[in-house]
C-alpha cells in the first residue's frame, strides 16, 4: 500500500483504488515492497493496469460520482462498506486493520504476508505446525522465534497466517 498510495507516485491512485489493486494481485497491503519477488512485482503491475482499465471502462468506482452526479459502474471490492463480508474469491471474512494513519481492508486468506514465515520455517511452515500451535518456531542453533497474529486452521492444518 505504501508504494502505491503514498506521495501520489501514480496520480489518481489513492487508498480506495489501491485496496482493489492489491486484492487483484493477491498481495497483503502491509507487505514490504523489498520482499516482493519479481513475479509478484509483475503480477502487481498487471493488476494495477487491469484494475484501472476496468474502473475507467465502467465510469469510475461505485463509491464516487461523476460531474453529473452519476455513480460509477465499477463495483468496489474492498472498502468501508465491504469489510466483514465474505471474500469474493475464497469466502473468508474481509478484515479491517489500522495502517499508516488510516485503514486497510484485505482477505486474510488470499492476501497473506508470506515471506517472513517462509524464511523462518525453511520454506515449510507445515513441518512446524506443532510449534506454531505453541506460539514459536525453533530455528537453527536452537533459538526460538515467536509467532504472533491470526492463524486460520482447516482440518487441523494451517490454512493461512496473518
Amino acid at each position: 500500500k505504501a508504494l502505491l498510495a503514498t506521495n501520489q507516485r501514480i496520480p489518481g491512485v489513492g487508498n480506495g483504488v489501491t485496496q482493489d489493486i492489491l486484492f487483484n494481485a493477491r498481495i497483503n497491503p502491509k507487505q514490504k515492497v523489498l520482499l516482493l519477488s519479481d513475479n509478484q512485482k509483475d503480477v502487481l503491475f498487471n493488476a494495477l493496469k487491469e484494475t484501472l482499465v476496468d474502473m475507467t471502462f465502467e465510469g469510475g468506482r461505485d463509491t464516487q460520482t461523476d460531474l453529473y452526479g452519476n455513480a460509477g459502474g465499477y463495483k468496489t471490492i474492498l472498502s468501508a462498506k465491504t469489510w466483514k463480508n465474505p471474500c469474493l474469491r475464497c469466502g473468508s471474512t474481509i478484515i479491517k486493520e489500522a495502517y499508516m494513519g488510516g485503514s486497510v481492508y484485505y482477505c486474510p486468506t488470499c492476501q497473506q504476508i508470506k515471506e517472513a514465515m517462509v524464511y523462518i520455517s525453511s520454506y515449510s511452515r507445515y513441518a512446524f505446525e506443532d510449534e506454531i500451535r505453541q506460539g514459536f518456531i525453533t530455528v537453527e542453533g536452537g533459538h526460538r522465534v515467536g509467532v504472533a497474529g491470526r492463524i486460520i486452521w482447516d482440518g487441523g492444518k494451517i490454512k493461512s497466517i496473518t
